[in-house]
């Protein structure tokens, strides 16, 4: 009985070694994780479907390949349209614009240029364009600068001998005129590098390779006036410019200036995302059609000179302190009434354009004149 036990002992312990042996070859390997085991029994059923629904989504999922070289590579320079001329036109489709040095958004600020300035485009790098602006030669940014050839503003100056101003974009069209050297235009349109513009009421078009393009159009001539007022020193100023016909009331323009009360200030800057002081008034004149140059000093040049004690709503005033600049003015803005004027200040209380009275003991001091346009 012995020997039979222990026989069917040995039989017994041999089938538990083979059940072992099975049960582990059919061990899923230690990094594929059975759902239950992973989760245990307690989890319920639905839960258990979704994890297993998800996990063989994933492993069904095709591998995504690794990009060809084709795939990586810069797209090709996209060449500028051909033109009679070395240049094209553009306008600038957003509030402000620095023209930079160079093809970069951290390269030297050289000048701002508002929305719809025309400017003349010679060349393209990357995603920047070369351009040629008020004698400022530098880089604008494509995603904001809109190639075409109708709906241009702007004014230009002749920087040829005599250019001539012919019927068609083209040296082929009849001239109609010829235009002296640094003789300014008014600018409407392009075509195949040839700008459409206005000379004393006469149109046609002119090479864009003689043509230097500008925001205003100064002039000479207009009435001169001595200061009657009791401070400033405004009869050794320059005679008055005609700047533009004045379209509108002075109630009108002042109520315009306060409406942009709180505008922050920036440096260089004429349009609503940023003025600076003369950069201010010259944005809210050209609203009623009075072309100033950008510059406090410039502005000098145009309307009639007026005393403090003379000064009515509209008028455009400024001042000088020689501390702070030696030119001949160094700041300026635009006399709402009751002693009050507004303008664009960098001072860092406020930096922006505010409402300021002549009460403030600063400003009545550093007055220089008044200019009436109106």
């Amino acid at each position: 009985m012995t020997r039979k036990f222990l026989l069917a002992a040995l039989v017994i312990l041999l089938a538990a070694l083979c059940t072992v042996h099975l049960t582990t070859e059919r061990t899923p390997p230690e990094n594929v994780v059975s759902p239950a085991v992973h989760l245990g029994m307690v989890v319920p059923r639905e839960a258990l479907e979704k994890l297993k629904a998800a996990e063989t989504a994933a492993l069904a999922a095709p591998q995504t390949a690794e990009p060809t070289a084709d795939v990586t590579a810069e797209p090709a320079e996209e060449s500028l349209p051909a033109t009679d001329t070395s240049v094209l036109a553009a306008a600038v489709t957003t509030d402000a614009l620095y023209i930079r040095r160079s093809g970069d958004w951290d390269a030297e600020a050289l000048a701002l240029v508002d929305y719809g300035t025309t400017v003349a485009v010679t060349g393209k790098s990357g995603g920047w364009y070369q351009v040629r602006y008020d004698g400022i030669e530098g880089y604008l940014s494509g995603d904001y600068l809109d190639l075409r050839t109708s709906g241009l503003t702007g004014y230009g100056q002749v920087t040829a001998d005599a250019l001539n101003l012919r019927s068609g974009a083209g040296t082929g069209y009849e001239t109609v005129t010829s235009l002296p050297n640094g003789a300014w235009v008014s600018v409407s349109g392009f075509e195949n590098g040839w700008f459409y513009v206005d000379y004393d009421g006469v149109s046609g078009y002119v090479s864009g390779d003689y043509l230097e393009l500008s925001a205003s159009r100064p002039q000479s001539g207009g009435d001169t006036s001595s200061d009657g007022g009791s401070s400033g020193g405004s009869g050794d100023l320059p005679s008055g410019g005609d700047a533009g016909t004045v379209s509108g009331s002075a109630s009108d323009l002042v109520a315009l200036a306060l409406s942009y009360q709180g505008v922050p200030y920036a440096y260089g800057g004429a349009s609503p995302s940023g003025f600076d002081c003369s950069g201010y008034t010259m944005y809210i004149y050209q609203r009623f059609g009075v072309y100033l140059p950008h510059g406090a000093t410039d502005q000098l040049s145009y309307g009639t000179a007026v005393g403090f004690g003379e000064l009515q709503p509209g008028d455009l005033v400024f001042f000088q302190d020689a501390d702070f600049s030696s030119s001949a003015a160094s700041h300026c803005g635009i006399y709402i009434g009751d002693g009050q004027f507004i303008h664009a200040t960098s001072d860092s209380r406020f930096n922006c354009v505010k409402i300021t009275s002549f009460s403030e003991s600063y400003y009545a001091s550093h007055f220089l004149t008044g200019r009436r346009l109106f």
